[in-house]
Formats: C-alpha cells, sequence, structure tokens
C-alpha cells in the first residue's frame, strides 16, 4: 500500500484535500477509508471489480493464521475479533506423520457473503460516509489526484508500477458446503513444494493446494481427496 504525491498529515492537521483516493476495495484499502474517514476527510474507494469481495475467481475463500487478534485490531483501530473464530480442531500434517503444533489458528472468511470480513469492513466503510465507485479499474497513477492511497495488494493492475521480480504460482481450489468447523487442516506432502490447506467454518469447506514455480500434477488430487 503506498501514498502517491503527498507527504501524511499530523494528527490534528486539517485536510487540503476535499476528497482522497483510495485504489482498491480490499482489506487494507478499506483499513485505509475507514482511518481517512475518521480523520474527517471525504472518501472514494475505486475498485476493480463489479462489487465487494474481491475477484469471483478466487472467493468465497476461508484462511487459518495464527493471528493475535486483540493486538491486529489495536494497531488498525477496528475491532475485528467478529470476523474471526477460533478453530477448534486443527491439524498439521507432514505426509503420513502428525505435528502437535501449540498454536492457536483463527479462521477467516473472504468475499461477498454477509460472513466474510469484506462485507463487516465494507459495511463500516458506508457507516463512515466512505464512497465506493466499483467497476472502475486503475491503470496509470496520474489518472488519481495527489494524495491518493494505492492499495491493490498482488492483483495489482496499475501499468505505472514495474514488476522486478515474479513468481508463477500453480493450484486448485476447492469449495463446498458443510456442518463441519470451525476446523483447519493442513498437509505438506511431495505433490507440492508448499502445501494443501482446507478451513471449514461458516457453512462451507474450502481447500487450496498451490506451488510456487510447480504445477500441481491432476494425480495428486486423489491423494488430496483421501487426505
Amino acid at each position: 500500500m503506498g501514498l502517491i504525491g503527498q507527504p501524511p498529515r499530523r494528527a490534528g492537521e486539517k485536510s487540503a484535500m476535499p476528497k482522497r483516493t483510495v485504489v482498491g476495495a480490499g482489506l487494507s484499502g478499506m483499513v485505509a477509508a475507514i482511518d481517512l474517514a475518521r480523520q474527517g476527510d471525504e472518501v472514494l474507494v475505486l475498485e476493480r471489480e463489479k462489487a465487494i469481495g474481491g475477484s469471483p475467481a478466487y472467493h468465497p475463500s476461508l484462511h487459518a493464521t495464527p493471528i493475535d487478534i486483540k493486538y491486529t485490531s489495536d494497531f488498525i483501530g477496528i475491532d475485528v475479533s467478529p470476523c474471526f473464530k477460533l478453530l477448534v480442531e486443527t491439524q498439521l500434517w507432514i505426509r503420513d506423520r502428525r505435528l502437535y503444533p501449540n498454536l492457536n489458528h483463527y479462521g477467516v472468511e473472504r468475499g461477498d457473503r454477509d460472513t466474510a470480513i469484506d462485507t463487516y469492513l465494507y459495511k463500516m466503510c458506508l457507516d463512515h460516509g466512505v464512497e465506493f465507485e466499483f467497476d472502475h479499474p486503475v491503470k496509470r497513477l496520474k489518472d488519481i489526484p495527489p494524495g491518493s492511497i494505492v492499495a491493490t495488494g498482488t492483483m495489482c493492475t496499475v501499468d505505472d508500477f514495474t514488476v522486478h521480480k515474479r513468481i508463477e504460482g500453480f493450484g486448485y481450489a476447492f469449495l463446498m458446503e458443510t456442518k463441519l468447523g470451525p476446523a483447519n487442516w493442513q498437509f505438506a506432502d511431495m505433490y507440492s513444494p508448499d502445501y494443501f490447506y482446507a478451513v471449514a467454518m461458516n457453512g462451507i469447506l474450502y481447500g487450496l493446494v498451490f506451488g510456487r514455480r510447480t504445477r500441481i500434477a491432476e494425480e495428486a488430487l486423489e491423494v488430496i481427496g483421501r487426505q
């Protein structure tokens, strides 16, 4: 996330601009928008997708993390505890050996459903008077005013940004309804240089296997299905 063309404002200093622009309605973009609105700015968020929730090619999705929810909430100034659920069962496997890590993993949902953190932050943005323009991709930095915040993450399509190093990733994902959870399964196995994980919560089961620089063989899906 970057601030274009203007230094940050000191606490208590009035904005010299009637409106601040944020590029990207992801988590970082909406947190920035809420923070600016709380400082008294008018905020406009430009989003390339047609609605909230990120790319339909990747979401809805579930993720697991050993996050410190209170620390995170205090750091960003937003209580995100309603979005995270303690995963009461967490299984970590290296091939056929199960490990027992002393970690509290939490699950969080991304996407446009009511149970997603994206929807939670979007509603908070609206409560703070933040405006949104969807289906509005930004291709050049000169198309947005000075002082704009660019928060496009890994899905950045701004042509002015130079990518010095790109790592290709390959993988498969699945999504289905379930009564399981909240639970998390993680597997490190020979089919991927990274890992396969699955999370169950909010009535859905989501799984993803991926590999950086390496294609996942289709035959691996049978192994993953058994796991």
